[in-house]
């Protein structure tokens, strides 16, 4: 057994880390468990469920999903291990789940009816609760239709029931908010100061009217405290004008003289006119006045109306009176047929049955108990109210308990509950296996009907009778009669022979072991023999076995084995102190303890705090890494389960303390070539190396870095990698986050310095060429071994363009600020010959030129903003013009010839003028004076060059000329 500090090299490394989880396996907790007898579930039987069969012991399943199994054998209770998690790829049947899946072929069906009537279909949609799920057939009739043709009969809205070109002198009709009002909130309110006798109002919108049953009424009030209630011959007249005829309806008539009676005909005018009075006393309650004007009228005129044209209020006063009237619910009602407006119900039609009746039939599909809409539509823009009735037909899925009864030792049960069965249900279907039977139902409340033979099962249908609930029992058969062991203590395989109530080449079937730790496999029984090698994971020791089927055939049998294996042991510490982030390596060998038996196929695996971190197979001996860096302070558990196919399975339990301690961390760096530095970082705790850290680098003053630089230390707790450095960083600022989970815990600054090396620098002989540019050249003398250089700024020098060092053979870049120019190169011998080059901007040149018959003159003005020594100018023909036929001085701007003043180099395409002394903030002017009797050319290039006289690097400056009559015109 071993403890250390740095982990060996070995066959594997294991990590330990929470946030590294390859897979996970748990030791099972025990626990004691007494005899319970039923297996429960929640279902739906509307479904059709498979043939499958159950155990003969006591099982229980419940929510949980955890079974309490009672094997025939013993009358003592055993354990069951919860979480059985599979470690090994055959043990891929769980009990739990093969006990919920067994679902017999039942079917269970109720039949829902019920009456719903609703009065008024101007809603247009109507909620209605079907109570389980299922599918219906809504089956109803509609009647007794009737269309209001006024809208605002209760003056509810701000939308007014006349026309907008009503004629009234001096009664308005108002809209009036009473908190004594009908129904609603508001009323119609009509009131007339009377100075003559007769005041009227006429409110006029011709509205179509169905022919049968037309029903005029109102409800009506007087405001007590008017004055017209003691005014004789007076009376508040409703007149409404159809297209066949005038109906006059006299409310409160205070009169000494007969009036006519009501109904009595009145053929003066231009229509019948039909008047009728209703005495009501003056005070200020509410009255209801209703007429059926199809029946009355038809006494006396066959011509029915079929529009209303008007409506208008009369007040009938001999003298000057004031008065308050009230009314409400106006209405004009007609019955229409359902396909006069349309009416649609959910979009399908309402057939009419007769003349004032109409049928409908809905098919709806239900999921859940649930409210479905009906949606009612007409194409007619009245208020039109009837009465509907509704039933809702259909199989109605009802929720059920499934119980599992097990009586030792062959007696299978199978109970059927329903709970809170609703009062609509009248009928409910259950159907059966052929080789079920129905032993126990509640028949204080149910009564059995008949019974119907299908083709694999029989139908009972069942009467339900003021009950809410319902239980059934039904016996199942077990097809197992008994199994044959060849031993009950077995080394590693299990070998069964089996007796059953068929016979069969090949069943598949479930095998369950309970104990130590429990699992299951699907195995096939080949003419009633099973074998089976129990995987390595499962350790020694005492176990109930259980066969059970639940697929096809139903069988089930369970008893007791006793598995053994050689002994063993995992030689490893016993505990383990570290400090909050450190790690260390450790020791781990799985080996024999006799008969000097080697381990083979063996299986390890490691738990952190009942976590796996990992596994592996086939090694006895193997080191690994504990790290602490992601647990908290305090006590924690390692725990090594070693398995073999031969051998015991033995578990070892570590105790692993985590104490405080800082970080220490340390910070290296050194070149690695001419961009790149390597920063080296090691992070301990205590001694200990800090494995597996999350960390991030932020490079400070260097831009385009990319932000942070990620990693991860690695098992010892380096972390090694390179960042670029631009030549002109003197010293780069490094801040080190680590980082754990999304927190930092530690924070360090380091600052690299950049080496760099200052050179000298001697002028080259090389000639200054005036021009848009001026280059400046230096031979450079290395200090020492280095890669890093700076050359100060170099004084009196025009602004900077561009620097380069030149070796012969290539360029290497300069970059420059305000005070030095930088580069890299390995200095040594091989750069004795390095050049170091400036473009900078040239002096201000400005040239003007005359031309005459043999003469060419170019006045020169050259300004300096800095010194130039040694200078020289070039002025370039196109070659069409030969320079050298010409005979060349130069003069001062007096006209003094000084030509020996400087030295003139003629070409047969150039003019060069040397030996040009410039000081700081002079100028200088010239005149290039050129004779030739012959000289006939008409267009010069004037150019202004630094550097060689290669002409392929020259760079021009145009100057067309343009010969006119008597002048010379210059385009720059």
């Amino acid at each position: 057994m071993k403890l250390k500090s740095n982990p060996i090299n070995k066959q594997l490394l294991i990590v330990l880390m929470i946030t590294i989880i390859i897979g996970q396996f748990s030791f099972l907790d025990i626990q004691n468990s007494t005899l319970l007898n039923a297996l429960t579930e929640s279902d739906s039987i509307s479904s059709v469920f498979t043939k499958t069969s159950l155990p003969k012991a006591q099982i229980v399943y419940s929510e949980t999903n955890e079974p309490l199994i009672q094997t025939s054998s013993s009358n003592s209770s055993i354990t069951y291990l919860k979480n059985s998690i599979t470690v090994d790829e055959n043990i891929n049947v769980d009990y739990n789940k093969t006990i919920s899946n067994f679902a017999p072929k039942i079917e269970l069906n109720g039949r829902y009816k019920s009456d719903l009537n609703y009065l008024n279909l101007s809603d247009k949609e109507i909620g209605i609760t079907l109570p389980e799920k299922g599918d219906f057939f809504l089956v109803g009739n509609v009647s007794d239709l009737k269309a209001n043709i006024i809208q605002n009969s209760g003056a509810e809205t701000a939308e007014s029931f006349y026309a907008n070109d009503s004629v009234h002198t001096g009664i308005e009709l108002q809209r009036y908010l009473t908190s004594n009002g009908l129904s609603g909130n508001y009323s119609w309110k009509i009131y007339a100061n009377n100075t003559t006798s007769l005041k009227y109002s006429t409110y006029m919108k011709d509205l179509s009217l169905f022919s049968r049953n037309i029903i005029l009424s109102y409800d009506y009030k007087f405001d007590s405290n008017s004055s017209i209630q003691n005014v004789i011959n007076s009376s508040v007249i409703f007149d409404f004008t159809f297209d066949t005829c005038r109906v006059a309806i006299y409310n409160w008539v205070y009169s000494n003289v007969g009036l006519e009676q009501v109904g009595q005909n009145d053929t003066s005018g231009d229509y019948d006119t039909f008047k009728f009075v209703r005495n009501t006393t003056w005070d200020d309650n509410w009255n209801s006045l209703s007429l059926n004007l199809s029946a009355i009228l038809s006494e006396f005129s066959s011509n029915i109306p079929s529009q209303l044209e008007g409506f208008s209020i009369f007040v009938i006063s001999p003298e000057q009176s004031e008065s308050s009237f009230f009314f409400d619910n106006l209405k004009i009602e007609s019955q229409p047929i359902p396909e006069e407006i349309e009416l649609k119900l959910n979009g399908s039609l309402v057939n009419s049955i007769d003349d004032l009746k109409g049928s409908f039939s809905i098919q709806v599909h239900v999921e859940e108990k649930t409210d479905v809409n009906l949606i009612f539509s007409l194409n007619s823009s009245y208020t039109v109210e009837g009465q509907f009735s509704l039933q809702a037909i259909g199989n109605i899925s009802l929720f059920s308990k499934r119980q599992l009864l097990l009586v030792p030792p062959d007696e299978i049960l199978f109970n059927v509950s329903i709970d809170n069965i609703v009062t609509g249900v009248f009928g409910v279907v259950i159907g059966i296996p052929l080789n079920w039977s129905l032993v126990e139902y509640n028949s204080q409340y149910v009564t059995l009907i008949s019974v119907n033979e299908f083709e694999d099962f029989d139908q009972y249908e069942l009467l339900i009778c003021n009950t809410s609930s319902l239980v059934t029992i039904f016996a199942i058969q077990n097809n197992v009669k008994s199994i044959v062991l060849t031993s009950s203590i077995l080394f590693e395989t299990l070998n069964v022979e089996f007796n059953l109530t068929f016979n069969s080449l090949s069943i598949k079937t479930n095998f369950f072991w309970i104990g130590p730790v429990s699992g299951g496999v699907i195995l096939d029984i080949q003419n009633n023999m099973l074998e089976y090698r129990f995987p390595s994971i499962i350790p020694r020791g005492e176990y109930s076995i259980i066969f059970l089927n639940l697929n096809s055939t139903i069988f089930y049998y369970s008893c007791n084995i006793s598995l053994t294996r050689y002994a063993a042991d995992i030689a490893i510490v016993d505990s383990l102190t570290l400090p909050q982030y450190g790690s260390t390596s450790v020791n781990l060998s799985y080996h024999s303890l006799g008969n000097n038996i080697s381990i083979e196929n063996s299986s390890i695996y490691v738990f952190l705090d009942d976590t796996k971190v990992y596994s592996f197979t086939n090694i006895t001996e193997v080191d690994f890494i504990v790290s602490m860096y992601y647990l908290s302070l305090g006590n924690h558990t390692v725990k090594i389960m070693a398995f073999s196919t031969f051998h015991a399975s033995v578990v070892k339990i570590i105790s692993l303390i985590s104490y405080e301690s800082p970080l220490n961390v340390v910070l290296d760096y050194f070149s690695l070539n001419d961009k790149y530095y390597s920063i080296n970082l090691n992070v301990s705790c205590d001694g200990f190396p800090v494995a597996f850290a999350p960390l991030k680098f932020y490079i400070g003053n260097i831009s385009g870095s990319g932000g942070a630089l990620s990693g991860i230390t690695d098992e010892m707790g380096y972390f090694q990698n390179k960042i670029l450095v631009p030549l002109n960083i003197l010293s780069i600022n490094v801040t080190l986050h680590i980082m754990r989970y999304s927190s930092i815990i530690k924070i360090k600054t380091f600052t690299i310095i950049n080496q760099i090396l200052k050179v000298d620098v001697d002028k080259t002989d090389d000639e200054l060429l005036l021009g848009n540019n001026v280059t400046f050249s230096y031979w450079i003398k290395y200090s020492a071994q280095n890669d890093r250089w700076f050359l100060p700024m170099v004084d009196g020098i025009p602004p900077v363009l561009n620097a380069y060092i030149d070796t012969g053979l290539f360029m290497i870049p300069v970059t420059w600020d305000n005070t030095s120019f930088y580069w890299q190169v390995k200095a040594n011998s091989s750069t004795y010959s390095h050049k170091f080059v400036i473009i900078c901007k040239g002096p201000q040149l400005n040239v003007k030129s005359y031309v005459t018959n043999n003469e060419i003159q170019f006045q020169l003005k050259i300004y300096a903003s800095y010194l130039y020594k040694n200078a020289s100018i070039l002025l370039y023909s196109n070659i069409n013009t030969s320079l050298s036929s010409y005979d060349w001085k130069i003069t001062n701007s007096n006209g003094l010839e000084i030509t020996d003043t400087y030295k003139i180099v003629i070409s047969y395409s150039y003019v060069k003028i040397s030996g040009l002394e410039l000081a700081e903030g002079t100028y200088l002017l010239l005149n290039l004076i050129g004779i030739n009797n012959s000289f006939n050319n008409t267009v010069i290039f004037i150019p202004l060059a630094i550097g060689s006289l290669t002409i392929s690097a020259i760079s021009f400056i145009g100057i067309k000329f343009y010969k006119k009559r008597k002048s010379l015109s210059i385009e720059l």
